[in-house]
């Protein structure tokens, strides 16, 4: 395919843009929450006055294509090495 002379600038933006998404690394739509929980052995620190709740739990709520269900809700549990850092 030929390029015309206002298509080559055009063309190598999109390239720029391209590898500055790549860098961004892994990109999921959807939720990010935080959870904490609480146990049920007796006279853990979570059911304490104040509870200290076990956590943070991070998991991703999305909807979309995961094998075959198309547009169903689904939810993905994700480990706190998987969370980026709060700025």
């Amino acid at each position: 395919m030929r390029t015309t002379g206002r298509q080559a600038p055009l063309e190598a933006k999109i390239a720029t843009l391209k590898q500055e998404l790549m860098q961004l690394g892994d990109l999921r739509p959807g939720t990010l929450s935080e959870q904490y929980k609480v146990c049920g052995k007796a006279g853990c620190a979570c059911k304490a006055d104040p509870p200290r709740r076990h956590g943070p739990y991070y998991q991703v709520s999305f909807k979309g294509r995961v094998s075959a269900k198309l547009n169903r809700g689904h939810t993905r549990r994700i480990g706190a090495s998987q969370v980026p850092a709060r700025t």
